[in-house]
């Protein structure tokens, strides 16, 4: 008796799959992104205050950031590597700058 072949499993296109799911959690980004930039209602006044809370006065650089990274996800359709040196020297560089900015408000606080 002759063998029964089997039929091999269809690989779906997760390609497709992929890329719309980067797609949409960019512009999901994006739109948060410009929703706090500019304030609106209570989805932007929340972001504002959470990003308000551990940035402090320079919040925007995170809104920025979020704007960054979204254009970034469209762009290559991957997610970034956060640890790369020139990232982390600028991580470096804007906690030095919260931190002079922290200390140099609670003097004037004190005074």
């Amino acid at each position: 008796m002759a063998k029964r072949k089997r039929r091999k499993p269809k690989k779906r296109d997760n390609h497709l799959k992929r890329t719309v799911q980067y797609e949409l959690s960019a512009l999901a980004l994006l739109a948060l992104a410009i929703i706090s930039i500019a304030k609106l209602g209570a989805v932007g006044n929340a972001t504002v205050l959470f990003f308000r809370f551990w940035m402090g006065e320079w919040y925007m650089l995170s809104l920025i950031g979020l704007v960054i990274l979204s254009v970034y996800l469209m762009w290559k359709r991957s997610i970034p590597f956060f640890f790369h040196i020139k990232l982390v020297g600028s991580y470096f560089i804007i906690s030095a700058i919260l931190l002079f900015e922290s200390c140099h408000s609670f003097s004037f606080a004190h005074k």
